[in-house]
């Protein structure tokens, strides 16, 4: 689950939603924030907007 709340407020939906289960929050990948996870996915980059070709819009560096 990816949220833009902060890492509590997460690690609580995701237990509350069964992603996750007590004790998980301890694996080093079960919870990032933001700014960890742009850097595993390779940051982002901006491209072309398919709906707008006048504009672009920020999507993941390593989505295409």
């Amino acid at each position: 689950m990816c949220t833009g709340d902060n890492i509590d407020t997460a690690t609580a939906i995701s237990k509350n939603a069964g992603i996750i289960q007590e004790g998980d929050e301890d694996h080093e990948y079960t919870r990032l924030e933001g700014k960890t996870f742009r850097a595993l996915v390779g940051k982002t980059k901006k491209v072309p907007d398919p709906e707008n070709p006048k504009k672009k819009k920020e999507v993941l560096a390593n989505q295409f």
